[in-house]
């Protein structure tokens, strides 16, 4: 018996589309998709743990391109994972379209637990 994977989809009246398809979140716009991720620190590394709201374009070449902005920065994963941070700003990406949202603001709503900036 195959396990059957959920598809979760979301359209916004300005055309953007959120889809979950088990392994996280992308959020698509014309241009760009958004996606929130743990980036665990290099090994070996004093470094702390982030949470990083991930827009990624192509350029005319056709290359990926990536912009990050750190959300949150933790010193252990279960400390990331206890406060919710990746969770939240999922759930804040898939509920509200991107325009008008400013990225401070973003971060604020999404890492400190509030709902609107």
């Amino acid at each position: 018996m195959t396990e059957e994977s959920i598809i979760v989809r979301k359209e916004f009246p300005n055309g953007d589309v959120a889809v979950d398809e088990g392994s996280g979140l992308v959020y698509h716009t014309p241009d760009a998709r958004y996606t929130v991720e743990m980036v665990p620190p290099p090994p070996l590394s004093e470094a702390p743990y982030g949470v990083d709201l991930v827009r990624t374009t192509h350029d005319e070449e056709g290359l990926e391109r990536q912009q990050r902005l750190t959300l949150a920065e933790y010193r252990s994963q279960m400390a990331a994972e206890e406060h919710g941070c990746v969770q939240a700003s999922r759930a804040r990406l898939a509920s509200e379209p991107r325009a008008g949202s400013g990225l401070d603001a973003y971060r604020a709503a999404a890492c400190l637990g509030r709902t609107s900036p």
